[in-house]
């Protein structure tokens, strides 16, 4: 008895270059990161979005910001803050500074605070961008970035589409998870579709701001195989990251003893 046939569809694959300007939504706009697989997310702050922070010593301004990314600039780890051309340095609450002489900037869930010296007010324009990676290359497959959550995968985002072309067994199925984040609370949600050679074989709406549920997607392929199939994964909507995770071709009976890698025992 031959041995099941495994294919992982993003071995060897690797994202298209990002040219242009991808969709982008009220307040935020995109730009791309010179020389990174990734962008770069601004939303940009007015004096007179900032009020006096009544509650904190010292000379502290607050503007609200609602979270995008998942609050990406809080837990994940890429941002800057700048104003008036200069980057801002992060508040440190452990080590707060007796006079402060230049401005310094903390950013949370409910926005972005500025401690700023003593009688001075918040610079008219402040600049916050947060960097979202579309994953790096690693023993020979990508590693898609969603929300902190790396895996092998295809990093497919919203308006764009990839195509895999490879032989398909018979008796097989296509298996990969979904997953994805919203830029902002006004993202709408994303359709992930899967062709086979132009036929849709798979469609289904994520909303971007609850992300992927961890599931695996089994979808059918033609039972008498192909001799080379050609796979269209696309995402449409719009201001958001998505994945389509370890999709892999593979025998559609698992777990008997004849399918098995290592055979009848």
């Amino acid at each position: 008895m031959s041995t099941p046939a495994w294919t992982p569809l993003a071995a060897s694959w690797t994202p298209a270059a990002l040219e242009g300007e991808l969709a982008t939504l009220d307040g935020l706009t995109q730009r791309l990161a010179e020389g990174e697989e990734g962008i770069w997310i601004d939303r940009v702050l007015r004096r007179e979005d900032f009020r006096p922070a009544a509650d904190l010593p010292g000379n502290v301004w607050h503007a609200h910001m609602p979270p995008y990314g998942g609050s990406r600039h809080v837990f994940g780890l890429r941002f800057e803050v700048v104003a008036d051309g200069e980057v801002l340095d992060p508040l440190d609450r452990e080590n707060i500074p007796g006079k402060i002489t230049a401005p310094l900037q903390e950013l949370t869930e409910k926005g972005l605070s500025l401690r700023l010296p003593r009688g001075a007010e918040p610079p008219d324009v402040v600049r916050v961008s947060t960097f979202l990676s579309r994953g790096f290359a690693e023993d020979g497959a990508w590693r898609a970035v969603v929300e902190g959550k790396i895996g092998e995968g295809l990093a497919v985002w919203p308006g764009e589409e990839t195509t895999i072309e490879s032989p398909v067994p018979a008796d097989a199925v296509l298996r990969f998870r979904i997953d994805g984040t919203a830029w902002d609370a006004s993202t709408p949600p994303a359709r992930f579709e899967v062709l086979l050679d132009g036929d849709l074989l798979f469609q289904e709406e994520l909303d971007l701001s609850v992300g992927g549920d961890g599931l695996l997607r089994e979808v059918d392929l033609p039972i008498d195989g192909l001799p080379r199939g050609r796979f269209t994964f696309r995402v449409r909507g719009a201001g958001g990251t998505t994945a389509f995770f370890a999709p892999t071709i593979g025998p559609k009976e698992i777990g008997s003893p004849g399918s098995r890698p290592w055979g009848d025992t």
